[in-house]
């Protein structure tokens, strides 16, 4: 995790469906409760500190830390996904890089989503309702029991080494400093295993389209970006940088269209979400100069 960042993990609202503070509120409310879950995640709502949710899930402030290479168990985010299991769980340096979490369940409540289940526990939309055999992913029933799929870590990063890939890609492709680093901790906090229920893949949530010309067009080494850190770091450094150069160095704009397209942006500007995204962009970007 980078030092001295003390901005709250927003979450791209075009591939995580506006996972704001207010949502998630809601989201903790509606799941069932913790002390069922025998491993899953936990995201961090507004005043949670590392020790309430120690004490939630029955293990202790050092195991978390450890487990989700937090090096300072007094710093935590507002949406940030903290890796929980129960009091036996085996809370290693190996553990928490493991290939693959041991499956969980999930009750349906009231006001469940499959996609926002999805998003809460870290898996793909269509494994969860493949998983489940959810013919429509908009039709779930309360009281229904959904197994929670397993989340491959392929080639697992902590937030240091991703830190450093992406400032790496930031200055392979001339992007001013910080707004790399800026980007990815909005599209993914710094995570690789991360993949949204739109397909979105990696610290920069890429789509496969726009991975698959980005490969053709500027890096064509970089075809394992599903799994390596490295070259989803390329890939999305290499489309951002291509944005800026057609806008001149706004990076406003630039941001935009990473946001909701290049041509949704010629042909009808910025929308004001875009606007938002890449202010709050730009307004972090001195945390990671």
């Amino acid at each position: 995790m980078t030092s001295g960042v003390r901005i709250s993990r927003f979450i791209s609202t075009r591939r995580w469906t506006r996972m704001l503070p207010v949502a998630l509120v809601a989201i903790t409310a509606l799941a069932p409760t913790t002390a069922a879950l025998a491993f899953g995640n936990h995201v961090v709502q507004p005043g949670e500190t590392l020790s309430s949710i120690a004490d939630q899930y029955g293990v202790t402030v050092s195991a978390l830390a450890q487990a989700n290479d937090i090096p300072d168990p007094n710093i935590i985010y507002t949406g940030e996904t903290i890796v929980v299991g129960d009091r036996n769980a085996n809370y290693t340096a190996e553990a928490s890089s493991a290939t693959a979490a041991p499956a969980v369940t999930h009750v349906v409540q009231p006001g469940d989503m499959l996609s926002v289940l999805a998003n809460t526990y870290g898996v793909a939309l269509n494994a969860l309702a493949q998983a489940n055999s959810i013919a429509n992913p908009n039709a779930i029933y309360v009281g229904e029991v959904l197994t929670i799929p397993s989340v491959p870590l392929d080639q697992p990063v902590s937030h240091a080494e991703a830190a450093s890939i992406l400032r790496q890609a930031e200055t392979e492709f001339g992007i001013p400093r910080g707004l790399l680093l800026s980007l990815g901790w909005m599209e993914s906090g710094f995570q690789q295993g991360i993949v949204s229920y739109a397909g979105a893949i990696g610290l920069l949530q890429l789509l496969p389209d726009t991975a698959d010309w980005a490969i053709q067009q500027f890096v064509p080494d970089a075809t394992d970006w599903r799994t390596s850190a490295t070259d989803n770091a390329r890939l999305g450094a290499a489309v951002l940088a291509f944005y800026l150069k057609f806008f001149g160095g706004d990076e406003t704009s630039a941001l935009g269209a990473y946001y909701q397209g290049l041509r949704s942006v010629i042909t009808v500007g910025l929308y004001p979400e875009s606007q938002q995204y890449a202010a709050t962009i730009i307004a972090a970007i001195p945390e990671f100069q």
